[in-house]
C-alpha cells in the first residue's frame, strides 16, 4: 500500500497557534470556527471534525466558501499547541 503526503504551510504567530487547543470545541455545523493563520490560498479556519477526535481545516476566503479541506487527528493540534508554547519532548 502506498502512502500520500501533504504539506500545508500555514503562517501564524505562536499566540494564535496556542488558540488551536480550542478547535475541538468549535462546531462548523453551528457556524463556529477559529480563524488562525493564512496560506497562499487565503485564511485558515479550524473546527471540530465529524469523526470523534478529529479537526477540520478549511482554507479559503471564509469558512463557508473554502478551497481546501483537510481532516486531521486532534493529536496534531495538540502537538502544534505544545510546540507553540515552547515545550519540548522530555524523553
Amino acid at each position: 500500500m502506498s502512502s500520500t503526503s501533504l504539506m500545508l504551510r500555514v503562517h501564524a504567530d505562536a499566540d494564535d497557534l496556542m488558540r488551536l487547543d480550542m478547535a475541538q470545541e468549535t462546531r462548523w455545523d453551528q457556524r463556529e470556527s477559529l480563524a488562525v493563520g493564512t496560506t497562499a490560498l487565503g485564511q485558515v479556519f479550524w473546527c471540530a471534525g465529524e469523526a470523534a477526535g478529529s479537526v477540520n481545516v478549511l482554507v479559503g476566503q471564509d469558512d463557508g466558501t473554502w478551497d481546501l479541506f483537510l481532516a486531521l487527528p486532534h493529536t496534531v493540534m495538540t502537538e502544534v499547541v505544545r510546540l507553540a508554547k515552547g515545550e519540548t519532548d522530555k524523553t
